[in-house]
């Protein structure tokens, strides 16, 4: 008989290759959490998005969510959920999530309290600046956000607050009940987290806009002197691209620091870390590269070889910190010689 944490792990491919490729490579004891967290996640992120449900039904549908946090009323919650989603045109992995939530509840009860209290507070935080996006008037076309002050806080949300429940985890399994982790560390921890949205943010761009939806940050596009139709028709101009691709790598570089935080016996979290950084500064290399007017089902993506490549080499040097230094160092200087005015190294 398949355990719900069984299950968990066989939804997981279906919403993220990434995850699915990544979290086998983390230690025994957090590949259950970090599986189970990511796909709590999922179902706040699959709410989010669908944007063609009415504003007070994804709201609601938000209620009902965090709600089944509590086992008290869970049933009932995860009813209303079903009612409220289940007849989203969904494709056939989001909608077996959703369908299959409360076998995902059921892992989640089985890991202690410290790592639920954990999780707990990471979706909450999540939904709730969520909440504030989905409760926003809609408009006719993707008005994009005021400024980059309301992108990265839209990156805190979807990914900031990963990378601090992503921390704590890490420590407790590092260091056990020891004080910590610092504040630096989490800063650091959520700044890996908004390196990493970005780069989905602008290697999504064209598809998103597709949906109605543009992340892009007008106060930027006007500062730059860019054409605010081009980016509704879907192209993100170079001036604009190179800038937020510059803003991403500083985020990526702290994840370097953050990533080598971690001592050089705690394998299975470097790895996780590395693979996830070094394919998204590749990611960003091919961003740049990408013509403006590619079409939104041809997201700029690395190649298959690309990832093979990265995780074979990973696996091999996670615990080299000269290594891993050197490497880094060659990956970001060939990022940073296709923007301008960058300084490599």
């Amino acid at each position: 008989m398949t355990t719900p944490i069984e299950q968990c792990h066989r939804i997981l491919p279906g919403v993220s290759r990434t995850f699915a490729l990544l979290i086998p490579e983390l230690p025994a004891e957090l590949r259950a959490q970090v599986c189970c967290a990511y796909l709590l996640c999922r179902v706040a992120d699959t709410v989010e998005d669908y944007i063609a449900a009415p504003t007070e039904t994804r709201l609601e549908a938000f209620d009902a969510f965090c709600e089944a946090f509590e086992v008290v009323a869970r049933t009932t919650d995860l009813r209303l959920f079903g009612a409220l989603t289940g007849d989203w045109s969904l494709d056939e992995d989001h909608r077996r999530l959703l369908n299959e939530l409360g076998t995902v509840f059921a892992a989640f009860d089985t890991f202690p309290e410290s790592d639920r209290e954990i999780i707990t507070d990471c979706v909450r935080e999540m939904v709730e600046g969520m909440r504030q996006a989905v409760a926003r008037p809609a408009n006719a076309e993707p008005a994009g956000l005021p400024d980059v002050t309301a992108l990265e806080r839209y990156c805190y949300y979807v990914a900031g607050v990963v990378g601090r429940m992503l921390t704590r985890l890490y420590w407790r399994h590092v260091y056990g009940d020891a004080p910590g982790p610092s504040d630096e560390l989490i800063r650091k921890g959520i700044d890996f987290g908004l390196g990493l949205q970005l780069t989905n943010v602008l290697k999504d761009q064209r598809a998103d806009m597709g949906r109605g939806v543009s992340y892009m940050p007008n106060a930027l596009a006007t500062m730059l002197n860019v054409d605010a139709d081009a980016i509704r028709a879907g192209t993100l101009p170079r001036p604009m691209r190179e800038w937020l691709v510059g803003r991403a790598l500083t985020w990526l570089d702290t994840a370097f620091e953050y990533t080598l935080a971690w001592p050089p016996t705690a394998t299975g979290i470097r790895i996780f870390c590395l693979g996830a950084l070094l394919m998204a500064v590749r990611t960003l290399a091919v961003v740049l590269s990408a013509p403006e007017d590619l079409d939104a089902t041809e997201a700029p993506k690395i190649t298959r070889q690309d990832v093979d490549e990265i995780m074979t080499r990973v696996r091999a040097n996670a615990g080299n910190d000269a290594e891993l230094h050197q490497w880094y160092t060659q990956e970001r200087e060939r990022l940073a010689g296709l923007l301008p005015g960058t300084t490599p190294g």
